[in-house]
């Protein structure tokens, strides 16, 4: 009762102050929510797109993204931007000798398959700083630029990005295998087309398909049993034969 009292009798102006403070803090609270929000949305993919493209330069585009650009082109384009010599750092970066001793032969097997991700992304990347380099020379000397060896470089760079966005996800599968039942990591074969989706648009038919060959072997295995196991009971009833 005390102390129900004391607080219907404080001063007018303390509780004002409690007031105000109260209002700052929930504020405050709201002000700090709302970035952190901001900052979250910043980080969600952008659904914003840009007018549509020539239709012959998307379809390119988008075969290379789902993985059909063969090795031999992707090494012939790579073998066509050689690494510049004074871009030291433009290469596939090593591990430390004193730590890849250390590693297990499963994390070097690891770090060997991201080093082959990241090939034709260097190459991707040598590729552009020569164009670079070759439009700041041709802006240098008032030179014309010729458009049509330039797109033909450019189709090039965008050709090695792709591939290696497409070896990154193929990663990313292999990455997922082992939570997958052995019926179903059939899935991270390359044979299965990605699409906006890791494992393609089709995983409803793949999974049925899948439980179908599993329901199959599963049948052919329990006849190959009953099988053995006649020939076996027939063999014991005819020991002098």
């Amino acid at each position: 009762m005390i102390l129900f009292h004391h607080h219907c009798h404080r001063d007018p102006m303390s509780l004002q102050h409690a007031c105000a403070h109260q209002c700052l803090s929930l504020r405050t609270i709201s002000k700090k929510k709302k970035f952190l929000l901001n900052e979250i949305y910043t980080l969600l993919p952008n659904s914003k797109k840009s007018p549509n493209i020539e239709e012959k330069i998307a379809g390119l585009v988008n075969n290379i993204l789902t993985g059909d650009l063969s090795q031999e082109s992707v090494k012939e384009r790579g073998e066509k931007y050689p690494l510049p010599a004074n871009c030291k750092y433009l290469t596939a970066t090593m591990v430390n000798k004193e730590i890849w001793d250390l590693l297990s032969r499963k994390n070097r097997s690891v770090d060997l398959a991201f080093q082959r991700v990241q090939e034709p992304l260097i190459h991707g990347l040598s590729s552009l700083t020569i164009l670079a380099d070759r439009l700041f020379k041709d802006i240098q000397s008032v030179k014309t630029v010729d458009a049509r060896e330039t797109l033909k470089h450019v189709m090039d760079s965008i050709a090695l990005f792709g591939h290696a966005n497409w070896k990154l996800n193929m990663k990313r599968r292999e990455i997922i295998k082992p939570d997958l039942n052995p019926p179903y990591t059939r899935l991270c074969k390359e044979e299965i087309k990605l699409t906006t989706k890791l494992f393609g648009d089709d995983l409803s038919k793949h999974l049925e398909e899948m439980s179908e060959v599993k329901r199959a072997g599963q049948q052919m295995q329990k006849v190959s049993n009953r099988s053995a196991h006649t020939a076996k009971a027939n063999q014991r009833s005819k020991p002098y034969d």
